[in-house]
């Protein structure tokens, strides 16, 4: 059985037949449950591994962790069905058994949810979870996936000599953090200067007790220059970092 609600449908203003047409056929997303699915004993699809964080070595433990089939179409509406729900263990294992259901082998695909707090690092803006991806899952498989949450540090970023920028220079700065699948994975942030912003300052979120990369670029008249460092901050470190334009 297959508990269905119903979001983003409220609400809809009567301006006419056709815009209500519009926005009942497009805007309705059905949030379904089928944890029941997850009771499977044989024949089950099974998600597993290693969730870690730190320097790679330390077990993100006894936290929430689901598994969704979603088959959604922007404005288009679709459906987002939970499927299996679990906790990581003392040693950051984790492993979700479910059934696959007809519908969910034929289209839309399957995602791992791992909800976080503010101490770790999330790629992405307005999300508080880590997220990963499995397409075209069957019945009688076991998929065994090792994914890093990074803790998160802080730069403080300043220019010198941005005040300095012909109009058509540019100093841009780019943070590379390691996350995701095995670490392996890379998420950041793009900043730039010119003379019209010599003086902004920027707050970044980084990776700590992860090696952080960051790349700078100077483009003076016609000749382009490229500089890299790498970081290591320690958990909830905040880094005072300043870009020479020089």
């Amino acid at each position: 059985m297959v508990d269905i609600k119903m979001d983003n449908c409220k609400n809809i203003l009567p301006l006419s037949l056709l815009l209500s047409f519009i926005f009942l056929s497009t805007g309705c997303i059905k949030n379904e449950s089928d944890l029941i699915s997850q009771d499977c004993s044989s024949h089950c699809a099974t998600l597993n591994g290693n969730i870690t964080t730190g320097n790679g070595l330390i077990p993100f433990k006894n936290r929430d962790i689901e598994v969704i089939w979603k088959n959604t179409i922007y404005l288009g509406g679709g459906v987002i069905r939970t499927k299996a729900k679990t906790k990581t263990d003392d040693s950051g294992y984790y492993e979700l058994n479910f059934k696959v259901r007809e519908d969910e082998m034929e289209s839309g695909y399957f995602m791992i949810k791992i909800p976080i707090d503010q101490n770790y690092l999330i790629c992405g803006s307005n999300e508080s979870y880590h997220r990963f991806a499995f397409f075209e899952l069957k019945n009688d498989t076991t998929i065994t996936t090792n994914y890093g949450i990074p803790y998160k540090a802080t730069l403080k970023v300043n220019s010198n000599g941005a005040s300095k920028l012909a109009d058509h220079d540019y100093f841009s700065f780019t943070t590379m953090s390691p996350t995701g699948i095995n670490f392996d994975s890379h998420c950041g942030t793009i900043i730039d200067w010119s003379n019209k912003n010599p003086d902004q300052e920027y707050i970044i979120d980084v990776a700590a007790e992860q090696p952080v990369i960051v790349r700078m670029g100077i483009r003076k008249g016609d000749q382009y220059f490229s500089k890299s460092d790498t970081l290591r901050l320690e958990i909830g470190e905040k880094l005072d970092y300043i870009v020479e334009f020089d």
